[in-house]
């Protein structure tokens, strides 16, 4: 493996969420790539009913800092979903459909990223390190998210 830099890890992680978003398959993760960005704080629009947020984590360094180092670095994926609730707030066939809902599109997400290399240029494959329940947020009234948290490593050279 060559050494490479948080930047390089990153828009490669993105690249291959985007590449499995163009696949056509039954495990290929059913959102625009337009959606699909690296961002803290989540960008919504009326067009879209799925978001993709990696947001990129502190890297830890494995090894001393002289010559090629190993960093490790967890990082989180945010799988924001457009939710239609019923007036009790009961509605869990969005949530829950195996077709179209939120857990699918959370497990889809989840298999285009467990085992990534980042094309190649990390060290250590993605793993994922634990993810949350659906969540809604007051400032995004109708939308569910899930929080899922991965681990990658990857060399860098110390300068």
């Amino acid at each position: 493996m060559a050494t490479t830099t948080q930047r390089v890890i990153y828009a490669n992680l993105l690249a291959d969420l985007e590449t499995s978003a163009d696949e056509v398959s039954s495990d290929s993760i059913n959102v625009s790539k337009e959606y699909i960005y690296i961002t803290p704080v989540a960008i919504f629009s009326q067009a879209d009913d799925k978001i993709i947020q990696l947001i990129p984590g502190v890297p830890e360094p494995q090894t001393e800092t002289s010559g090629i180092g190993l960093v490790e670095e967890d990082f989180k994926i945010a799988v924001w979903v457009r939710v239609f609730l019923d007036s009790y707030g009961q509605s869990t066939e969005r949530i829950t459909n195996a077709t179209y809902g939120a857990l699918k599109f959370v497990s889809q997400v989840r298999q285009a990223l467990i085992q990534s290399d980042a094309s190649g240029v990390a060290t250590i494959p993605v793993r994922w390190i634990g993810g949350s329940v659906p969540m809604e947020t007051a400032e995004a009234p109708g939308w569910v998210y899930y929080e899922d948290t991965y681990r990658i490593g990857y060399e860098i050279a110390w300068s």
